[in-house]
This record gives C-alpha cells, structure tokens and sequence, in this order.
C-alpha cells in the first residue's frame, strides 16, 4: 500500500499530510484517514481532492486550535445532501484538509432514503504509506460501506476501483 509524493499533485497532499498525521501522532491523537485519500490506500487512482481525516471529540478542539492560522472555514457544523458533520476546513499551502469530529456523524443512506449515524472505532485501521506518510486509514469494509451507501458517483467510482 504505498503511494510516494509525484509532480501530478506538486508534492502538496505529501507534505499536509505529513505536517497534520505528524502533529497528530506526536499528541497521540487517533484519528482515521478516510473517503478518496482512504481510497487511494485501497486501489483508486483518482486525484485527491482534499485529505479526509476523522478525530475523537474530545480532541477535536485541540486539533483546532493546532491548525487555527489554516483555517478556512468552521469549526461548525456542516450539511449538504450527504453529509451532517462538524468539521474545519484547513488551507495547508494550497492542500485543502478537512477535520472532522468523529463524535458526531451522519451520512445520507441513498439506498433507504435515511440519515444514518456513522460510529467510528479508532481501533479498526489498516496502516498504509501515502505519499510518502505512514498513516492510518479506514478500514476497507467501513469505506465501503459508507461510499455504498452514500451512492455518489465519486464514491461508486472509488469502490470499483478498490475492487479491481
């Protein structure tokens, strides 16, 4: 499972990734890599829009405060028509990082028109080298799962190249 830094994406996913998983670790905050960066762990090709990462609440403030000078947006609560979350959006030199409070989230079930609320166990992880970053991601199972049922095409499209 290893993904090194390359001109595609200038090395920016590398070094956030490096800078937030490094802070992370060093305080002993667990947290999960997830959605495309987690899929990229398990096959996908796609481009990495932003880096996806899940946080205990009773660290999320912590974590705030640690990116403040990056922030972008929030820490608020966040909802579109997949998503109902707390999170701060962080700017790390033009690599867009969203934090989000792993206490509190819910997914939108397209398969049973329902909200669902989505339980992390920060022990379920698989350790994957990223760009250049031993990290740990999402499960396999649970990344599915949820992409299964929020039923993007994105999402979908990460699933069946994870299958591959």
């Amino acid at each position: 499972m290893k993904q090194r830094c390359n001109l595609e994406f200038g090395c920016k996913v590398s070094i956030a990734l490096g800078w937030i998983t490094n802070y992370l670790s060093a305080e002993s905050i667990p947290y999960l890599i997830t959605g495309g960066l987690a899929a990229r762990a398990y096959g996908s090709l796609r481009p990495v829009a932003d880096i996806d990462i899940y946080v205990p609440a009773i660290f999320f403030k912590k974590v705030t405060e640690f990116g403040k000078e990056f922030i972008q947006w929030g820490p608020d609560r966040y909802r579109d028509d997949s998503w109902d979350l707390d999170l701060i959006e962080l700017d790390y030199h033009g690599q867009s990082i969203e934090v989000c409070n792993a206490g509190d989230i819910q997914y939108f079930d397209t398969r049973t028109d329902m909200w669902v609320q989505q339980y992390t166990d920060f022990s379920e992880y698989e350790s994957a080298e990223l760009f250049g970053n031993k990290v740990r991601v999402m499960s396999k199972q649970k990344l599915v799962a949820y992409k299964s049922a929020l039923g993007r095409d994105v999402d979908l499209s990460d699933i069946q190249s994870m299958n591959k």
